[in-house]
């Protein structure tokens, strides 16, 4: 009989926030995009959810499987970790994946930092996660890797095992052939995403970005076909590239934002705004959302019409992020201090311009917060997941 193919996802992180409540390290599931897009997948076909926990404690692996045991029952599929030290942390995630590909990628060079020791700790990280994935892996699995902090996993699972067939999706921009020359690995990282089955991208100048990059480093290869998915064949590589926008299960989150508690909630935001209006900002604490720039346009706006004062309000939430890094504490600073110059300039006894939530919101309430609001604010320079 013929093996059920299970779906393997590897991503940086877990979906699991891990948390201390007396004393005791605990955790919950995690929401975020790339949550509430693999998530249903995963639970509807079953498989293994592979990452690293999100701790720079040093954890006992016993520990840590028994804090992701109740998580895994809740969520509906098995979390696998991977453990990093506090070194790996520091140059593969806020080095390299962070202080390289991040802002190259998003086209802010000035934020890059080509400090050379995180090209190794990126490569010794991503060894550990085919450490972790061959030792979990079956020949018929579908692995699917996603994200920029896992490109060297094809090729180093090829080395171990040519006939696993793994595919990548990149959730964030990939740049034009200018910026991406940039960077000093850019050979090494073109080398090990053609070792993928398959190459999977947002947009379809995403993908043709890439595609130009590949022909400057690889003049030989060939492309067939038409559509959103090409063949690509370089040498005795042959795999597939696409640009294939990912989703989350709309129809789910659609049912919950028409639920009686969720429209009376709604209505409950509305009311507690003291604004006829009011636009809502959902984001990660990240400087490539243009959170600041948003305020400061918001700021512009009561300034040049005084006849909008009192009855529009700006809701902004903002989900931490990266908050070891200094650079995201600072934008976190930032932001509280442009809050509270417009707070402070244009409120009354009744109103306040702008309203913000600094944490994760519960997804009930996000649909309440989407439902009740006039205006999505999706400003972000570049796009990303």
């Amino acid at each position: 009989m013929k093996k059920k193919e299970r779906l393997l996802v590897v991503s940086n992180r877990l979906p699991v926030a891990l948390s201390t409540e007396d004393g005791k390290l605990t955790g919950r599931p995690a929401s975020g995009g790339l949550v509430n897009a693999l998530s249903p997948v995963l639970k509807n076909k079953g498989g293994f959810w592979i990452g690293w926990a999100g701790t720079r404690e040093n954890i006992a692996l016993a520990t840590l499987r028994d804090i992701l045991g109740p998580v895994s029952e809740t969520s509906g599929y098995r979390l696998l970790p991977v453990m990093l030290t506090k070194e790996d942390v520091d140059s593969f995630y806020s080095g390299f994946s962070n202080s390289v590909l991040w802002p190259l990628f998003h086209d802010l060079q000035s934020r890059c930092d080509f400090n050379p020791s995180y090209w190794d700790g990126y490569l010794a990280a991503n060894r550990k996660f085919a450490k972790v994935l061959m030792k979990h892996t079956e020949e018929h699995d579908f692995i699917w890797v996603n994200d920029y902090h896992l490109i060297p996993l094809g090729k180093l699972l090829h080395e171990k095992k040519p006939s696993l067939k793994a595919s990548f999706f990149l959730h964030i921009p990939f740049p034009s052939v200018d910026i991406f020359m940039k960077m000093p690995q850019r050979k090494e990282i073109l080398s090990q995403l053609v070792h993928y089955a398959f190459v999977g991208f947002q947009t379809m100048r995403d993908r043709r970005n890439f595609l130009d990059c590949l022909k400057v480093f690889f003049p030989e290869m060939q492309v067939s076909g038409r559509g959103n998915v090409v063949r690509v064949r370089i040498g005795e590589l042959n795999f597939l590239v696409g640009a294939l926008p990912i989703s989350i299960d709309y129809r789910s989150f659609a049912s919950l934002a028409s639920s009686k508690e969720v429209i009376s909630r709604s209505k409950d935001i509305q009311r507690e705004m003291f604004a006829q209006k009011y636009i809502l900002g959902v984001d990660r604490l990240d400087y490539s959302k243009g959170i600041p720039e948003r305020l400061r346009g918001f700021q512009r706006c009561l300034e040049r019409h005084p006849e909008l004062r009192e009855k529009l309000s700006l809701m902004q939430v903002v989900v931490p992020s990266r908050e070891s890094v200094g650079e995201y504490l600072d934008l976190k600073q930032e932001i509280e201090l442009l809050i509270s110059r417009i707070n402070g300039e244009y409120s009354t006894m009744r109103w306040v311009p702008v309203h913000w939530r600094y944490g994760s919101v519960p997804r009930s309430e996000l649909a309440a917060l989407y439902r009740g609001a006039e205006l999505l604010i999706l400003d972000e320079p570049t796009a990303a997941l």
